[in-house]
């Protein structure tokens, strides 16, 4: 059995939503996922920690997926909007204003597509790396990127 790339995802999700002490992990053998957090009731495995078997999901920062990535799509499709782009970045809150600046650009739906894609392309290779298979990784797929939509082909 191996995870799934979407239950992956959820993990990363998960454990990037900064609410709390949250960790996931995945048995490398069995594809087990396990969520840690105090308000879940499931019980990990006694040797979660010790085993190697396990590996900690990572969050989306370290998987590179940060506010340079934000930057980096304004600067590929609205970069007349850059200077205000790192201007909303250095300041708290930034990513409900980085969404109000991309929902009056119309660019917020390029922006989840664009998000998703990296994200999936960073866990696949999160996953390669630490000898983790998913059941449902692309095989050999090329993603092409236009300056209005991300997807696979």
């Amino acid at each position: 059995m191996t995870a799934t790339l979407s239950e992956i995802e959820s993990a990363v999700e998960f454990v990037s939503s900064g609410e709390g002490m949250s960790e996931v992990y995945v048995d490398r053998r069995t594809g087990a996922i396990y969520y840690i957090d105090d308000a879940l009731e499931e019980s990990p495995p006694e040797d979660l920690y010790e085993n190697a078997q396990y590996i900690a999901v990572p969050n989306k920062q370290e998987l590179g997926l940060d506010k340079s990535l934000a930057i980096q799509f304004v600067a590929e499709n609205i970069p007349e909007q850059l200077d205000l782009a790192y201007e909303i970045f250095s300041k708290k809150g930034a990513y409900r204003r980085f969404k109000d600046l991309l929902n009056t650009t119309d660019k917020l739906e390029a922006w989840y597509s664009y998000e998703a894609l990296l994200l999936r392309e960073a866990i696949i290779e999160w996953g390669q790396e630490n000898n983790l298979r998913f059941s449902d990784a692309p095989s050999n797929r090329r993603f092409l990127r236009t300056a209005q939509s991300y997807k696979a082909y």
